[in-house]
């Protein structure tokens, strides 16, 4: 790991002045995300998207193919994770606002998604 802190330094050094990167406490090296890391998000931004409907009176569910079907579209290999909450946002919660608007879900109600972002 040294050595690729040391290959990494002086990359940067070969592109930036050095005044530069001497403003920087320090320079962070990350692993690419795994696919179980990437599951890991999934689950972890479902379980935060049922919370914040479960305070407000509604039940929401996925089965498996949801989650598998987000870590699959939601990773880009230069971006990470990070398209992952714009397509909760473009799929999930822009379907359950829409029927929560229209009556389709009421307080107290469920709704299961499946693999295809469909509700049941």
């Amino acid at each position: 790991m040294d050595q690729l802190k040391k290959e990494v330094g002086d990359e940067l050094l070969a592109i930036f002045k050095p005044e530069l990167i001497n403003r920087f406490d320090e320079v962070v090296l990350f692993k690419p995300l795994t696919p179980q890391d990437l599951q890991k998000i999934v689950n972890l931004k479902l379980t935060e998207l049922q919370n914040q409907l479960k305070e407000q009176g509604y039940l929401v569910e996925f089965d498996g193919g949801v989650a598998q079907k987000l870590a699959e579209r939601g990773f880009d290999p230069v971006l990470g994770a990070r398209p992952l909450r714009r397509l909760i946002q473009d799929t999930l919660e822009a379907r359950l606002s829409v029927m929560i608007l229209e009556g389709k879900l009421h307080k107290g109600g469920k709704v299961i998604f499946d693999f295809d972002f469909k509700e049941r």
